[in-house]
């Protein structure tokens, strides 16, 4: 009996160790429609069982639990004002699955560094079956830079649900960062060339999506990276972003596909829109937003314009979730800032300090990137049917953040 549970804790520990896995039922369920919600969440929930049985307690504290029980209470009250419910409910499956993956992710916080590598290669692998994907599809503008790259995956079949530029390009800005730092504050020669490898090859690739939005984020992300290297590096950011600045000025209209990457029509397009989403919020919408998930319908009827999302995360997060969703961004912000602060003033003797400023690096891209587009909630149309689920690309980066942090936080090994 004895040896039977300690077989049995060893197999629960081991469970624990994929436990965000245990949440990709619940995407099927919303996108393919099995398995049933209900059943997807219920796989996803196992581990919290688990877990209590072996540690007494659901999910270990971290510092983003606020902001994600403000954010969670705003996706209900959203469901209730939501007037297309089945919508409101797969939107809020999907927010919970995302959330169970960074608890999933934080709960292994003290784990070896091998996990944490494990978890690094396999992110890295589902991004480069991203960008495949991508490709693949040939959704995407197509010039003589990129051309080549959509034919090389031709013989690929197509899917019905296809990966959007600006999805790849919002998931490459904040990998850039994270592997460039690595490159940067890494001690082994080998980690180094492999950290450099992987983020020049990635950089490629968002070269290649043709995300104009992507790149400019991508800047602001290796931006701190570089400001974390070395202070001094801002003077010579400064003038090299003056002159690359006039020289895309000098050839802005004689290149056609400068002119759509970096679209000032696009720009407008999406201020227009903002513009219009404000006078939606009259009387309790004002505080309590439109529903989870209902922007879309709402635009459509008030203006008779077919528009796929908001182009703005943080309005999209005040439609979705209204005041609550507000002040979890504002709780969540002051958090990060807390934490980037820790991480940059942290010891760079520690093998962690590298991916935790590239981590924060890749969070202040998407921060950058959230202005312009959505990137926490995908759209999906099929046969007339409409889908609205979370994207667990932040709360992944977030869990990865946390941990990071926290290994930070514990002085390095020495002799």
């Amino acid at each position: 009996m004895v040896k039977f549970r300690f077989q049995l804790r060893q197999a629960s520990e081991k469970v624990l160790f994929i436990q965000p896995l245990f949440a990709i039922p619940v995407y099927f369920s919303v996108l393919l429609g099995t398995p049933p919600i209900w059943s997807g969440l219920v796989i996803a929930l196992i581990p919290l069982g688990i877990r209590f049985w072996l540690k007494r307690r659901l999910i270990d504290r971290t510092p983003f639990d606020l902001p994600i029980l403000l954010f969670l209470v705003g996706c209900l009250v959203g469901i209730f004002v939501a007037p297309d419910k089945t919508v409101a409910l797969a939107a809020f499956s999907t927010t919970i699955g995302s959330a169970l993956i960074y608890y999933g992710l934080t709960g292994n916080g003290t784990a070896s560094n091998r996990y944490w590598i494990n978890v690094s290669g396999i992110i890295g692998l589902l991004i480069l079956a991203a960008t495949i994907w991508f490709l693949s599809q040939g959704n995407g503008r197509e010039y003589a830079f990129n051309k080549w790259a959509f034919q090389l995956f031709r013989w690929l079949p197509r899917t019905d649900i296809t990966l959007q530029m600006h999805g790849l390009g919002s998931v490459l800005a904040v990998v850039v960062p994270p592997l460039i730092a690595g490159a940067i504050f890494s001690r082994l020669k080998w980690l180094r060339l492999l950290y450099l490898v992987a983020g020049l090859f990635f950089l490629f690739c968002l070269v290649l999506s043709d995300s104009g939005t992507g790149w400019l984020a991508t800047i602001f992300g290796l931006a701190f990276v570089f400001l974390a290297w070395r202070l001094w590096t801002i003077a010579v950011m400064i003038p090299a972003a003056a002159l690359i600045t006039a020289l895309i000025l000098d050839v802005y209209s004689k290149f056609a596909s400068l002119s759509q990457s970096l679209s000032t029509i696009k720009l407008l397009e999406r201020v227009h829109i903002w513009a219009n989403t404000l006078p939606l919020f009259t009387g309790k919408y004002i505080f309590v937003g439109l529903g989870l998930g209902s922007w879309y319908d709402k635009y459509q009827v008030q203006y008779g314009i077919t528009v796929q999302h908001i182009h703005n995360n943080y309005l999209q997060i005040y439609a979705d979730c209204g005041i609550l969703g507000v002040l979890a961004m504002v709780v969540a912000y002051v958090i990060f800032v807390q934490l980037t602060i820790r991480i940059v003033t942290a010891s760079k003797n520690n093998a962690w300090y590298g991916p935790a400023v590239g981590l924060a690096g890749g969070i202040v891209a998407g921060a950058f990137f959230a202005f312009l587009d959505v990137t926490t909630n995908g759209i999906v149309i099929l046969d007339n049917h409409f889908m609205y689920l979370s994207i667990p690309v932040l709360w992944i980066w977030a869990a990865l953040l946390v941990t990071a942090q926290k290994k930070l936080s514990v002085p390095p090994m020495h002799g």
